[in-house]
């Protein structure tokens, strides 16, 4: 719901004033401009219209979009602000499908109360659409999730019963995908050549801006080095971001994995925008069984990586061995606040993205980086899926077996099995 605060001057005085005529579902004694000495009073009434208080019953249970997202906003405040965003993109959608209401009346979903709608709706009405824009199969069971989550807070605020209709949908799954689904055999590999190309761009991309002056606009930094430190270790991004220096041997090349970072959500701002946190925390599946993870590791360092982490620790305005290895350069990108925690998604639009255009391949994600450490990890390790397995973190071997399965084919073994089975076949 975009309920917005506004100053009004009354003479010398300021008010902040709560306009609600345009709100769907509020009580018709509040639709109207509600004046406060304070902005702490303002924000404080708006909390209790966010929290449903003075909605009439049902009536928030229109998903409506025609209003800022009413019901999607209201919901906002209750649920994990991670897939905030995402809940109203999805509800944008579902709520302009076609949908027939009680009585057969043609309405759009969103006009639809939460307590009229059903699973067998959503199953015959709703999930057919989704089908019908050729939505893959997880596509429509995340929209779904999202739906849900909006049902689960219309189900604590009684506006459609105790019962959440969408946890009763099932979506039919798809029984063949098609010729081109099923060439996708396996994790697609990129050769040395090509990641260099990436990483030397990114590298070059790194170094230092200059003005026409002499002056220093930008300094030179980490973030080319954090893709090849990506390429060249195969950690997760998780775990190079919460990577720091007192983890990082320049005597022995090694590397321990022993943090990893996450986001968590820490509700609302005042003006309703989300905040997030990053948190340092043990790595995937810590304690798994009771047992140590095995993505706490020991990873090798390359020569050429060592000494570019040397350089990089000598520069680094942040070098202290609790600091982080990989931090940005501050808001105004000149250096001059560093250590802020670093995003996937800016390194991946501003580095690893121009890079891979750059080096003639498609765009890959952060992630993929791993694959190529991958591969090089079965040049040296043909055989020794243990060890594979141990460097890149997995929690068993079967786990890098389902991974990079297809890879194992292509090895040259496959041809001397042939000729031991048909020299079988001779006696």
């Amino acid at each position: 719901m975009n309920i917005r605060i506004k100053e009004w001057k009354d003479g010398d005085r300021t008010r902040y004033v709560v306009d609600l005529r345009y709100i769907d579902g509020i009580k018709e004694n509040l639709k109207k401009p509600h004046r406060f000495s304070s902005e702490d009073e303002a924000f404080a009434f708006v909390d209790k219209i966010r929290g449903g208080k003075y909605f009439e019953p049902g009536t928030i249970g229109r998903a409506s979009m025609a209003c800022g997202l009413a019901l999607g906003e209201q919901a906002g405040s209750t649920i994990r602000w991670s897939y905030y965003q995402d809940i109203i993109r999805d509800l944008k959608q579902l709520c302009v499908l076609n949908y027939r209401d009680v009585g057969g009346k043609k309405i759009k979903f969103g006009e639809a109360l939460c307590q009229n709608v059903m699973a067998i709706d959503i199953e015959e009405q709703i999930v057919p659409q989704l089908q019908a824009l050729n939505y893959a199969e997880n596509t429509i069971l995340l929209k779904l999730k999202s739906l849900k989550k909006i049902f689960d807070y219309a189900a604590r605020k009684k506006w459609c019963g105790d019962n959440n209709p969408v946890k009763k949908v099932v979506v039919p799954r798809e029984k063949y995908k098609g010729v081109a689904e099923a060439e996708k055999t396996e994790i697609e590999r990129y050769s040395v050549e090509e990641i260099n190309r990436v990483v030397d761009f990114a590298m070059a991309k790194d170094k230092p801006s200059v003005s026409p002056t002499g002056e220093i606009i930008c300094p030179e930094w980490c973030h080319g080095l954090a893709l090849k430190f990506a390429a060249f270790t195969g950690l997760r991004f998780g775990e190079q971001a919460a990577l720091k220096w007192k983890y990082v041997d320049l005597e022995k090349d090694t590397v321990r994995v022993q943090l990893a970072q996450r986001r968590e959500p820490v509700g609302c701002s005042r003006d309703f925008g989300g905040n997030t946190e990053y948190l340092l925390d043990a790595p995937k599946n810590t304690k798994k069984h009771g047992k140590a993870s095995a993505a706490i590791r020991n990873v090798f360092l390359t020569p050429e990586l060592a000494n570019d982490l040397r350089e990089w620790r000598l520069r680094s305005p942040k070098s202290g061995d609790d600091d982080m290895v990989f931090i940005t350069r501050g808001r105004n990108y000149r250096g001059t606040h560093p250590g802020h925690i670093v995003s996937a998604n800016n390194w991946r639009r501003d580095y690893l993205t121009p890079a891979c255009i750059a080096a003639g391949i498609k765009p890959i994600t952060w992630h993929e980086l791993r694959h190529f450490f991958a591969t090089i990890a079965f040049e040296i390790y043909p055989e020794n899926y243990v060890k594979v397995t141990e460097l890149l973190g997995h929690a068993d071997v079967q786990t890098t077996l389902n991974h990079y399965k297809g890879w194992f084919d292509k090895t040259g073994r496959m041809k001397e099995d042939g000729a031991a089975f048909q020299q079988i076949l001779q006696r």
